[in-house]
C-alpha cells in the first residue's frame, strides 16, 4: 500500500508496522522523484508468511478452506482472480502444509481453479491467461498519473490523495463506454472538504469529459475532521487495504488509525500501536456549505426531494454528508453483498454460509440488503451506478437489455397491430430504406421480425438478415419467416457490437435500425465503427434514435409537475418506457450522433417524427382529437422538419452513406 520511497528513511520501520500487509502490488516510488516505478511485491519481501492472525480477527476459527473459498469468491465478484502467494498473506498462513493441502482439495473438487500461480472461480481460466498483461497495464497507467496526483497533493486544500479501485487492485476493467478510470480518494484539510468539492462539481458538469486514458474519477472524498469510515464491512476494508497512498503519508497514519475495525478483516493493517485519531470537530464551515451545494443540486434536478432529507446525522445508506462526498447507498458495495452471495450460494454451498456473510458485511446498509428492505439494483439503476458496476460482470449489462425485450415480446404485436401511431411512424422509416438500392440488407434490432418478413417478401431475390439481443423475439421472428417460407430471411441473436464477429465474411450493401435500438449501446463512436466494417464501399444506413430533445413531452410532464420525467432524457441514464422494468439507455442528440458516424459516413438526410404528431405511446390521442386533426399534426411535422425544430420529436431518423 505505501510508496516507501517516499515515506522517510526514519520513518519506514514504523509504517511497516502500520500496515504488515500490503496488497497485491505496491507503489515503489523512485528516491529521486522521477518517472515512478509500479512494483509488484512477493510474499518473500513482505514477510508475512508467518504472520498468524491474533483471536478476533473473522479468520481465526474459520477452516482453511473457507478462508480460501472466501478470498476466491470475493475476487470473483470483479471477475477476478487473486494470487496464491496474495492469499497466503490476507489469511496470515502460519502453516504453508495446511494452506496448499486446502487448495489442493478445493482444485480436485473443481470449485477452484490453480495455475500461473493463481486461483479463481472455475469460469475464470481466461482471466489469469490475462492477468499479467493486466498487472502491466495497471502499472503503467497508474505510473503515468502520479506526477499529476502528487501536484494536486501540494494544493492547500488537500491533506492526502490516494489511488483506489480497479487500478490499485490491478484488475483493470473497462466501462460501456469502453474507457479505463483511475479511482481517486482524497482528504481535504480540516473545513474544506466543500471548498474543494463545490468548486470540482460545478468543472465536472461544465467541462466535456476528456477522452485521454486513464480518466479521472474522483468518487470518495473526506474531511480531515472525521477520518472514519461509516460503511465497516470487507468490501470497504479490501477497498483501503488496496489504496495506494501517493502524498499526504502522515495523514493517511492517521486515517488508518481511525479506522481499525479493518483489523477484524486484515489484521495489522491500521497500525493500532500509534495515538487515537483526532475526534471530530464544530464543522460549521462545512455545514453551511453543504447545506449551499444541496440547494444547487436541488436547482439542477428542479425538485425539492435533497433539501427535504437535508440532515447532518450519520447515515449509512445517505452517501454525502457534511463532512463526505461518496455515492448513496455505499456505492458498489451493496452489489458486491448481492453478487458475493449469489456466486458463494452457486460455488461454495457447503464452505460459506448466511452467516459468514453476515460477519463479512454486518453493517446497517448491508444488513437491510440482506432482509429485502432496499432494492439496491432498482435505486442505484437510474444514477447510472449499476450501468458501471456491469463492467465487472461479464455479458451483464447486455443480459439485462435482453431480459427486459424478452418480457416485452410476449404480446409486442398483438400490442402493435392495435398502435395505429407505430404503424404509420414505421410504414415511413421503411420508405426510407426503399430509396437506397441494395442486394443484402441487415436490420440490427429486429425484434419479433415485422419489418425482416416485410422486405424478405416484397424482394425475393434479395438477402436479408436480423439480428437482436433477445433470444424470445429471435424466437418470434425466425417461427415468422418459416411460417411465411421466406428462405431468403435469416435471424440470429446479436448485439450491435458484436455484429462483427457474427458475420466476419458477409459485407451489406444496406444496414438499418428502426425505433431506437442503438440507444442501448454501450459506446455509439465504437458501434459506429463496427457497422462500417461490415459495410460495403459506398454502402448506406438508415438509423433512428429515440431523441433527447423531445419538447411535446416535457412540456406536458411539466404541466402534470413531474419534472423527473420531464428531464429524464437529459441525464446520462435513462430507464426507457416502462414504469415498471428498467431499461438502462441514453438518450442523444443530433450533435452526438453526428459527432459518432461523423468520421466514417457522410450524412444524405435527417428527418424528426412526432414532432407534435402524438408518439405511440400517446396513439389514443387519434380517439381523443380524431383522424383529421392527428392527420394535420403529421403535415405539421413534415412542414417542421424543414426548420431548426425538426429535432424536437420523439424520433430522429439519420440516412448515412458510407465514406470511401
Amino acid at each position: 500500500m505505501a510508496a516507501w520511497a517516499d515515506i522517510p528513511a526514519g520513518n519506514q520501520a514504523e509504517f511497516v508496522g502500520v500496515q504488515p500487509m500490503s496488497p497485491p502490488a505496491t507503489a515503489i516510488l523512485n528516491p529521486s522523484g522521477s518517472s515512478p516505478v509500479i512494483k509488484t511485491m512477493g510474499l518473500a519481501e513482505r514477510k508475512v508468511g508467518r504472520i498468524v492472525n491474533p483471536k478476533g480477527s473473522i479468520w481465526y476459527d474459520l477452516p482453511m478452506a473457507t478462508g480460501i473459498a472466501t478470498l476466491v469468491c470475493y475476487a470473483g465478484v470483479f471477475g477476478d482472480v487473486i494470487g496464491i502467494e496474495e492469499m497466503a498473506a490476507r489469511l496470515g498462513v502460519a502453516g504453508q502444509d495446511e494452506f496448499y493441502a486446502a487448495l489442493d482439495e478445493l482444485h480436485r473438487q473443481g470449485k477452484i481453479i490453480l495455475k500461473n500461480g493463481y486461483a479463481g472461480l472455475p469460469d475464470l481460466d481466461k482471466k489469469i491467461d490475462a492477468k499479467g498483461p493486466e498487472i502491466e497495464l495497471a502499472e503503467s497507467l497508474i505510473g503515468s498519473q502520479i506526477e499529476r496526483l502528487r501536484k494536486l497533493g501540494r494544493s492547500p486544500l488537500i491533506k492526502f490523495v490516494g489511488v483506489s479501485g480497479s487500478l490499485a487492485a490491478k484488475n483493470p476493467t473497462r466501462h460501456r463506454n469502453n474507457h479505463l478510470d483511475i479511482d481517486i480518494f482524497l482528504i481535504t484539510r480540516n473545513q474544506c472538504l466543500w471548498l474543494y468539492a463545490i468548486p470540482l462539481k460545478i468543472l465536472q458538469n461544465l467541462l466535456p469529459k476528456g477522452r485521454q486514458e486513464p480518466e479521472w474519477c474522483i468518487n470518495y472524498i473526506m474531511d480531515e475532521s472525521d477520518l472514519t469510515v461509516t460503511n465497516q464491512n470487507f468490501f470497504t476494508a479490501t477497498e483501503i487495504l488496496n489504496t495506494i497512498p501517493i502524498a499526504g503519508f502522515d495523514t493517511y497514519r492517521t486515517f488508518l488509525r481511525a479506522n481499525r475495525w479493518v483489523d477484524y478483516y486484515y489484521p495489522g493493517v491500521s497500525g493500532a500501536a500509534g495515538p487515537e485519531a483526532a475526534t471530530p470537530r464544530g464543522n460549521w464551515i462545512n455545514k453551511c456549505l453543504y447545506v449551499v451545494y444541496t440547494v444547487g443540486c436541488c436547482i439542477r434536478n428542479l425538485s425539492l426531494e435533497r433539501l427535504a432529507k437535508l440532515s447532518f446525522k450519520s447515515d449509512a445508506r445517505g452517501g454525502s454528508k457534511f463532512n463526505r462526498l461518496s455515492a448513496r447507498f455505499g456505492g458498489y458495495q451493496a452489489m458486491v453483498q448481492t453478487r458475493f452471495s449469489r456466486l458463494a450460494a452457486a460455488w461454495f454451498p457447503g464452505l460459506i454460509d448466511a452467516d459468514l456473510v453476515g460477519k463479512l458485511f454486518p453493517d446497517e446498509l448491508s444488513v437491510a440488503v440482506r432482509n429485502g428492505q432496499i432494492d439496491i439494483y432498482k435505486i442505484n439503476a437510474g444514477r447510472g451506478l449499476v450501468c458501471d458496476y456491469k463492467k465487472y460482470e461479464s455479458g451483464r449489462y447486455y443480459q439485462d437489455v435482453a431480459d427486459y425485450y424478452d418480457r416485452d415480446a410476449c404480446n409486442y404485436e398483438e400490442r402493435y397491430w392495435r398502435n395505429a401511431v407505430a404503424q404509420r411512424i414505421r410504414q415511413s422509416f421503411r420508405e426510407e430504406v426503399k430509396r437506397h438500392p441494395f442486394g443484402t440488407v441487415l436490420e440490427v434490432g429486429c425484434g419479433t421480425g415485422l419489418d425482416l418478413a416485410h422486405f424478405g417478401a416484397i424482394y425475393p431475390d434479395r438477402k436479408v438478415y436480423g439480428i437482436d439481443i433477445s433470444p424470445t423475439m429471435v424466437a418470434h421472428a425466425s417461427r415468422k419467416i418459416q411460417e411465411l417460407g421466406l428462405k431468403n430471411v435469416s435471424v440470429t441473436i446479436g448485439t450491435p457490437e458484436n455484429v462483427h464477429e457474427l458475420f466476419p465474411d458477409n459485407k451489406f450493401d444496406h444496414i438499418y435500425v428502426f425505433f431506437g435500438a442503438l440507444n442501448t449501446v454501450a459506446d455509439l463512436h465504437r458501434v459506429a465503427g463496427v457497422l462500417k466494417s461490415r459495410l460495403k464501399p459506398g454502402g448506406t444506413m438508415v438509423l433512428t434514435f429515440v431523441n433527447k430533445w423531445y419538447l411535446v413531452d416535457v412540456l406536458i410532464n411539466l404541466l402534470k409537475f413531474r419534472p423527473g420525467r420531464a428531464f429524464g432524457r437529459f441525464r446520462d441514464v435513462w430507464g426507457g418506457y416502462s414504469e415498471l422494468y428498467h431499461l438502462e439507455s441514453r438518450c442523444f442528440s443530433p450533435w452526438e450522433i453526428t459527432k459518432a458516424f461523423g468520421d466514417d459516413f457522410h450524412l444524405t438526410r435527417r428527418e424528426g417524427y412526432s414532432i407534435l404528431y402524438p408518439a405511440w405511446y400517446r396513439a389514443n390521442w387519434i380517439q381523443r382529437f380524431g383522424k383529421k386533426f392527428t392527420n394535420l399534426l403529421w403535415r405539421a411535422d413534415r412542414i417542421l422538419n424543414r426548420t431548426p425544430a425538426w429535432c424536437l420529436g420523439e424520433y430522429a431518423l439519420y440516412s448515412f452513406r458510407a465514406k470511401d
